[in-house]
Order: C-alpha cells, then sequence, then structure tokens
C-alpha cells in the first residue's frame, strides 16, 4: 500500500466471484475494476473503512482500489479481489 512501510498480503483469484460471496459480512464482493475486500484487522490497523480508496503498489506499478466489502475475520487473507477487477496499472 503506497505510503505504508509494512507489505501487505493479498489473494487474486478468477472464475465465478460469487462463490465468496458468502464470506462477506458487511458491505459486497467486488464486482468492478479497483474494488476490492478487506479483512477486519487489516482495516483497523490502517484505520479505513468501508468506502475508502486506497493506492496499492507493486513493482512500481500503482492502482486506486475502493474497499467495498469484508470478509469474515476467518479468513486468512487480508485483501481480495478478482484478478480481472484488480485495476490496470497507470
Amino acid at each position: 500500500m503506497t505510503g505504508q512501510t509494512q507489505p501487505i498480503f493479498a489473494d487474486f483469484y478468477r472464475g465465478d466471484h460469487s462463490l465468496y460471496d458468502h464470506t462477506i459480512v458487511k458491505g459486497r464482493a467486488p464486482s468492478a475494476a479497483g474494488e476490492i475486500v478487506a479483512g477486519p484487522a487489516f482495516l483497523t490497523q490502517r484505520g479505513l473503512k468501508l468506502g475508502d480508496r486506497v493506492t496499492l503498489e507493486l513493482n512500481g506499478r500503482k492502482i486506486t482500489a475502493t474497499v467495498v466489502g469484508q470478509p469474515s475475520a476467518t479468513r486468512p487473507c487480508p485483501c481480495r479481489s478478482p484478478w480481472p477487477h484488480a485495476g490496470r496499472p497507470r
């Protein structure tokens, strides 16, 4: 995440993302480019909430994403997005 010194871990997946709908406890699953879900610990540690926009960076490529949902606390990955909807580098 841009501006943060700690790395974050994310899952990107392909296929039918409705399979993950049952894990969302607040908000909704991502359905468009630039949308992510983030776990409760990730949101709390970074002072984020649903609707907030974050800039993600990997190997110098940045995308802006909106937090649209929160999965149950039992999901181990802090961020999740379907692969084709992860966004396009600028």
